[in-house]
């Protein structure tokens, strides 16, 4: 099994977290632009009153705050909002959206596990706190969500997707198999070339190198006599210089 870098979860944050996170959650409940044209065109700062109570007020505060550029501010707003009795599934989103536009994962994480354990069932979501737990460096935990995302919706496939990249450095042959169930599920998704990659650079190192085994193969094939019919006896570095005629073969003692 070749070594794949430790550092790989870092680099998948890097390169995939704060994009999946974001692509999710407008895919979660349908926000982003539908939740602009939701919004109604206030004048003023967007900060509202203090004591404000009305669930709708709070959000439509919330969204003010979220155009304005104050995620912290939305965050405050929304989940007040969800608190003095707003519909959850329809605020959730852009509560998670404004916690994550500045990397507050902690914070998401703390809205979005209550409502996973109420709503099981919401893959996304749960795909959600998985991506989540990544960017924390709990890949443990990323794992078991996505693990049991799986087992309930197996034709998830930026599950397997995300799954794959965590066992590239725990399991090679698990992360082909979830690489390959993605190419087999989504043949147009949007990581087709990168999954390909991962598979063939996993296949390359799997190629055996020839080993001393084959090079003393080929020094016995050496005829015993030469053609006058004596007896021909090989020189010292006979086998030395088999193997060096051998480019990119391990040399044989």
């Amino acid at each position: 099994m070749t070594h794949v870098s430790k550092n790989v979860y870092k680099r998948l944050e890097a390169r995939y977290q704060a994009r999946i996170v974001a692509g999710l959650v407008a895919i979660h409940c349908g926000i982003g632009c539908a939740a602009q044209r939701a919004t109604t065109n206030v004048n003023g700062s967007g900060q509202g009153a203090p004591g404000m109570r009305d669930n709708r007020e709070l959000a439509r505060c919330g969204r003010e705050a979220m155009r304005a550029g104050d995620s912290i501010r939305a965050e405050h707003y929304f989940a007040l909002a969800i608190q003095n009795g707003y519909d959850e599934s329809e605020l959730l989103p852009e509560l998670l959206t404004a916690c994550l536009l500045t990397n507050r994962l902690r914070s998401a994480l703390n809205y979005a596990e209550p409502a996973l354990r109420k709503h099981p069932a919401d893959s996304v979501l749960r795909y959600l706190v998985a991506t989540v737990h990544l960017g924390l460096g709990q890949t443990q935990f990323a794992k078991q969500e996505l693990e049991t995302l799986l087992r309930h919706q197996p034709q998830f496939a930026d599950a397997h997707f995300l799954l794959g990249m965590l066992e590239l450095s725990r399991n090679e042959r698990e992360a082909e198999r979830h690489f390959r169930y993605y190419l087999k599920i989504a043949p147009r998704g949007n990581k087709v070339s990168e999954v390909t990659e991962h598979i063939e650079q996993l296949q390359y190192a799997r190629v055996p190198y020839a080993t001393a085994t084959e090079g003393e193969a080929i020094v016995s094939s050496v005829p015993s006599h030469s053609d006058s019919g004596s007896a021909w006896t090989a020189p010292d570095n006979a086998r030395e210089v088999s193997s060096e005629n051998l480019p990119g073969k391990v040399v044989v003692p």
